[in-house]
């Protein structure tokens, strides 16, 4: 058997393997926090054919999505394979539990309240992160499960609120509180409920988020 004939028989066993594989696909993608990577606990449960009630005694970060009113238990995926006595496996677009695979392909941007930082996520890659400003005492910036659902380039002046004045590269997930660029940036929460950024950090992520993709604030 030649050595070229050797490698291109691997390459197709390697191809058909992958093709008998079964991907399973996360509703609400994980996200990682200094290194822990966070997955909801219900499609975990489901995809390994098991009892969410066994993961209750994991201290979760629960987000509530508005859009369809329900509240999703994030928990650290390292703590569910220990329970189940399984191995985990992560790359930068999957996660392996078991002998279940979930492919993880989505941008996904994580707002920290506590930290005033933005994460860029591209699967389980984080691609940026930044500093941000929220919403200060009275307006604070609500934590939860949100979608982007409109960008607009460029400034935006903003009438008919209780706040007047313009927002830079806005882009918006969750009614008038939008991620954007603005001039006023402090080190703790002092904006309306919009998430502010840096003018340059707000170039950039304008252009990166898409539509429809996925925004989780948490506390």
């Amino acid at each position: 058997m030649s050595r070229l004939y050797f490698c291109l028989l691997v390459i197709l066993l390697s191809l058909a393997a992958m093709a008998d594989q079964h991907f399973e696909k996360f509703d609400y993608p994980p996200f990682e926090i200094n290194g822990t990577t966070y997955v909801n606990g219900n499609e975990i449960a489901k995809g390994l054919s098991c009892n969410p009630s066994l993961f209750l005694e994991f201290n979760a970060i629960k987000l509530k999505d508005e859009n369809h009113k329900k509240t999703i238990a994030f928990i650290p995926a390292r703590l569910i394979a220990k329970k189940l006595k399984l191995d985990i496996i992560k790359t930068d677009n999957s996660l392996t539990i078991g002998d279940i695979t979930w492919k993880i392909d989505q941008k996904i941007t994580l707002v920290s309240l506590a930290k005033q930082r933005v994460f860029a996520f591209e699967g389980l890659k984080m691609v940026r992160d930044f500093a941000t400003c929220t919403g200060r005492k009275g307006y604070s910036t609500p934590p939860g499960i949100f979608r982007v659902y409109k960008k607009i380039k460029s400034k935006h002046k903003v009438t008919g609120r209780p706040w007047g004045g313009s927002m830079y590269n806005p882009v918006y997930f969750n009614g008038c509180v939008a991620l954007h660029g603005s001039t006023e940036m402090r080190k703790h929460p002092s904006s309306h409920g919009c998430c502010r950024l840096y003018y340059k950090d707000a170039d950039w992520y304008h252009p990166w988020s898409p539509t429809d993709s996925i925004v989780y604030v948490i506390p």
